[in-house]
């Protein structure tokens, strides 16, 4: 069990590691996550989620590509601030313009984020029961907390240095179905185990 100034340092440690890794590594372990992800042979999504990856982030984009993407439609969050705890809504990755942080964020088709067949998570670190560390705003957490059981399936996207055990999760923390890394993909959900088997890769 960690406490909050605990996850705080595990925040920093990570990110800091995450930052530090260099580009040939980073685009090897999302080929790496990508294949393992296709050999779980998922239906594709009709609509999916991204997100644009920085400050070290591994790159959604192999996986997106794994999991059908001729099929699919792919949209990237935006954070909305017409609510009373900000928001994600997913709008159209071919209009972008710097959003929040700067991170390019769509202008156009933004629609909310359970309407999603899945989504591709951004993470800090992930535990063995699936709880996942942000880099502390609570927006994917208040986008599908209030949504289940229409929640879109949510696949954290991660450096397997990142998996960490378990912690004790708030109330309104959402957990993933999964999470894909180089070294394979774990499941955690009842769903995850049903499209993607035990975590195979």
């Amino acid at each position: 069990m960690r406490n909050d100034a605990d996850l705080r340092r595990l925040r920093r440690t990570l990110r800091r590691q995450r930052r530090a890794l260099s580009p040939a590594f980073r685009a090897a372990a999302a080929a790496n996550a990508a294949a393992a992800l296709a050999r779980c042979a998922p239906p594709p999504p009709r609509h999916l989620g991204l997100y644009s990856p920085s400050d070290g982030e591994i790159d959604p984009t192999p996986l997106a590509a794994a999991l059908g993407a001729g099929a699919t439609r792919t949209y990237l969050p935006r954070i909305s601030p017409f609510t009373e705890r900000p928001q994600l809504r997913f709008g159209d990755p071919a209009a972008l313009a710097p959003g929040r942080y700067g991170i390019p964020a769509p202008t156009r088709g933004l629609r909310p984020a359970w309407t999603l067949s899945w989504v591709i998570v951004p993470l800090v670190a992930f535990s063995s029961a699936g709880d996942r560390l942000g880099r502390g705003g609570g927006f994917y957490d208040s986008s599908f907390a209030a949504h289940w059981p229409h929640r879109p399936f949510l696949l954290g996207a991660a450096y397997a240095f990142q998996g960490c055990g378990p912690w004790a999760s708030a109330r309104h923390d959402v957990r993933l179905d999964a999470v894909v890394t180089e070294a394979g993909v774990q499941c955690f959900s009842p769903r995850a185990r049903r499209l993607l088997g035990a975590g195979r890769g």
